[in-house]
């Protein structure tokens, strides 16, 4: 049922996954074999996409959920198609290839944050977050935007110090300066650089 994948406007060096299902009405299997392609062969656009998984077998009377990947370095608008080869079928379904484009605008934050492991995505969907706590208006139990991303450190003792590093990449072709302010929270963290 999927004749275009069309993905919402993301971030450069974020990625964005959609999903899709393949049904096997046959009651022979299906090998697979996906190919990313693009207009002039670009390798920069094949690069930003991936499918998994790629090959396989799908069993007779059964489904295959794949997962494709858009993951771009660099700003601008992507454009590609996904090819599959399936077999066997017979010739008049194999002279038509299951063709889907893709569609996809990468845009320029004005800087990204590379966080490793303390980004904490799951904080506010499964409900680890205590209802008491301020929200970002600063009253008590204000939900968190779905998108904000929580970074995560357990502490043990009192007059410990626990560092946290992450990388900030200035996404522009310009420098700019920048300075840390506490907001609504107690002037325990302090910021080395």
């Amino acid at each position: 049922d999927v004749t275009q994948i069309k993905l919402d406007d993301i971030p450069m060096l974020q990625s964005k996954t959609y999903e899709f299902t393949l049904r096997n009405v046959s009651s022979v299997s299906l090998d697979f074999f996906w190919n990313i392609t693009t207009f002039n062969n670009n390798d920069q656009v094949k690069s930003a996409f991936s499918i998994q998984p790629h090959m396989g077998v799908i069993a007779p009377k059964s489904t295959q959920t794949f997962a494709v990947t858009f993951e771009p370095k660099t700003p601008g608008q992507y454009q590609c198609e996904l090819q599959s080869t399936i077999s066997p079928l017979n010739k008049e379904q194999s002279s038509a290839p299951l063709v889907i484009p893709i569609i996809c605008r990468a845009t320029r934050p004005i800087c990204h944050f590379e966080f490793g492991n303390y980004a904490y995505f799951e904080y506010i969907t499964s409900g680890l977050r205590k209802p008491s706590m301020m929200g970002p208006s600063g009253k008590i139990g204000e939900s968190l935007p779905p998108h904000l991303r929580v970074l995560h450190r357990k502490s043990l003792g009192i007059q410990v110090r626990n560092k946290l590093s992450f990388t900030v990449l200035n996404t522009l072709d310009q420098s700019y300066h920048f300075v840390w302010k506490p907001q609504r929270v107690p002037n325990c963290f302090r910021c080395l650089t």
